[in-house]
């Protein structure tokens, strides 16, 4: 992973998408991350490697 992330930081998908938070670190590889669909609370895992931090204008 070439960031690294702890939780409350602010991410999103390289491919695009919402703002996500990261929730916890597991294995040191995947992010938990938490965000907010059409009013409803979405979690997943994602790789590190596969999220950014988004530039400060959008964070």
């Amino acid at each position: 992973m070439a960031e690294t992330f702890k939780p409350g930081d602010v991410v999103r998908l390289k491919a695009g998408g919402p703002k996500m938070v990261v929730e916890y670190v597991q294995d040191d590889r995947k992010l938990a991350c938490v965000w907010f669909l059409e009013g409803n609370t979405k979690r997943d895992l994602f790789p590190g490697e596969c999220v950014e931090t988004p530039p400060a204008k959008e964070a």
